[in-house]
């Protein structure tokens, strides 16, 4: 009792979202109920590294994914989750949104679809729109970690199929 732990994961596996495929932040939230805190990441710029997208298919085994690669990401889009956070003009801050029930016009926002950027394990610089979607941030986080400009992570050399350049 009264153990505390965190989960690294992308944003999208730690939501408390439903569907046909809920992800493991729907399974903690049930079960660790309002102990359970989503803290998701949002950013506005900068570079990160994923995987070049293949449009015929996902790669099988490990042995056939593509290199991962580092990408830039440009401003992001006007109205879009991460530029709200953007304009705000403070480079790294954390937003706390169960403070937000003392504030209608906050709860109204936060409960309304915007479109927030959600980049997984892989990307394709030419369709970067299709890498926003709709989200209910104030249903699916409890909170946002957002960084103004992100950078790649440094590449291991030890392994495999990474682009060590760049």
């Amino acid at each position: 009792m009264g153990t505390r732990f965190v989960i690294w994961a992308h944003s999208g596996h730690l939501t408390n979202g439903d569907g046909t495929y809920p992800p493991l932040g729907s399974y903690l939230r049930r079960f660790y109920a309002n102990d359970y805190y989503v803290l998701g990441f949002s950013f506005n710029q900068g570079s990160f590294q994923a995987r070049q997208f293949n449009p015929n298919g996902l790669q099988r085994t490990l042995t056939d994914l593509s290199t991962l690669t580092p990408f830039l990401a440009k401003p992001a889009p006007a109205e879009s989750i991460d530029w709200y956070l953007a304009q705000t003009n403070v480079k790294t801050f954390i937003v706390d949104f169960r403070l937000s029930h003392k504030n209608d016009e906050m709860n109204e926002w936060l409960s309304a679809p915007h479109q927030m950027r959600s980049i997984g394990a892989f990307y394709a610089t030419n369709a970067a729109a299709n890498f926003y979607a709709p989200t209910l941030v104030g249903r699916q986080y409890d909170g946002l970690f957002f960084i103004d400009s992100t950078t790649r992570a440094r590449p291991n050399p030890s392994v495999k199929n990474v682009d060590p350049t760049q």
